[in-house]
């Protein structure tokens, strides 16, 4: 693991980054940045799978995902359009992809990606991580994906015959620190997660 100092509002910050040495094809150790692999290993997939039109998502997340990010939507007032940003769209097709299609749980998963062999995870709940900087919208997107997830424990499967064919409970939980995030239910109520 190495450290790269960068700069925010002035004030230098660390920023973990990490690096795993393996032996190239000419036997010698290199260093590698797995996160760096993985997410761009990553990314490339979700560019191919939001061409398809989001083959192999179940009805019910292709319908969301065309709702909130098809047309733009005429908020509440009736004057002014909003849509979401396009970082905020990656982020939860990005979510949805590895969680719904690929069915990736745990850490050692995202490792296989790159076909990095990974220590198991010890936690037993399914793990999920998107990096957003900060004023970027992270509680809108997290809304987007309680939304989601909570649709499908509500609605289930096309089949009907399971409600929670994706092992989603009743109950989603939002943390968050700080004192200058908005309240949930102002946050829902301004803007386009389901239709009225």
């Amino acid at each position: 693991m190495t450290e790269q100092r960068t700069q925010r509002a002035g004030v230098p910050t660390k920023v973990k980054i990490t690096m795993r040495k393996s032996r190239n094809a000419a036997g010698l150790f290199e260093e590698r940045n797995t996160q760096k692999e993985i997410v761009d290993a990553l990314q490339l997939r979700v560019d191919d799978w939001v061409a398809s039109g989001y083959d192999g998502a179940s009805g019910l997340s292709r319908f969301l995902l065309n709702y909130w990010f098809g047309a733009p939507h005429l908020l509440a007032a009736g004057k002014s359009f909003f849509r979401w940003h396009n970082h905020q769209r990656r982020a939860v097709e990005t979510a949805i992809y590895t969680y719904e299609v690929l069915g990736l749980r745990r850490t050692e998963e995202y490792s296989n990606l790159i076909e990095l062999e990974r220590s198991a995870q010890r936690a037993p709940w399914a793990k999920i991580g998107l990096q957003l900087a900060t004023g970027s919208g992270k509680t809108k997107v997290m809304s987007l994906l309680m939304t989601w997830a909570h649709l499908h424990w509500q609605l289930g499967d096309e089949s009907g015959a399971n409600n929670d064919a994706l092992n989603f409970g009743n109950t989603q939980l939002l943390l968050f620190h700080g004192f200058n995030a908005p309240p949930l239910a102002a946050l829902f109520s301004r803007f386009p997660f389901v239709l009225k």
